[in-house]
């Protein structure tokens, strides 16, 4: 049997969920017999849906694009010489700007 990948799964259930939520929101407009015209109408109220569904399924994947790490490993140097230009403690763990404002 062939496995269907994670991320094509993740957007199975978010296509099936904005269907789901548009043919609802069609049956609901044909039993108040209320017409929407325009597609911004139409695809308000599921993509909305989608949306909030798709972060809960994303929020914590740990494939995050852009890291600290990331960061010192490019431009190591650069790093260096603003902390050094810019008075800066690094003595934190998350590299937090500690030291007073320059009045």
């Amino acid at each position: 049997m062939v496995s269907i990948p994670t991320k094509l799964k993740q957007f199975i259930i978010l296509v099936i969920i904005f269907s789901l939520i548009y043919w609802f929101q069609h049956i609901d407009d044909i039993k108040r017999c209320k017409e929407r015209k325009d597609i911004y109408n139409k695809i308000k109220l599921p993509l909305l849906v989608t949306c909030i569904v798709g972060l809960i399924i994303f929020w914590n994947q740990e494939s995050a694009p852009c890291t600290n790490e990331a960061v010192m490993i490019v431009i190591p140097e650069m790093q260096d010489n603003f902390i050094k230009n810019n008075n800066m403690n690094t003595n934190s763990h998350f590299d937090v700007y500690t030291g007073l404002p320059e009045f």
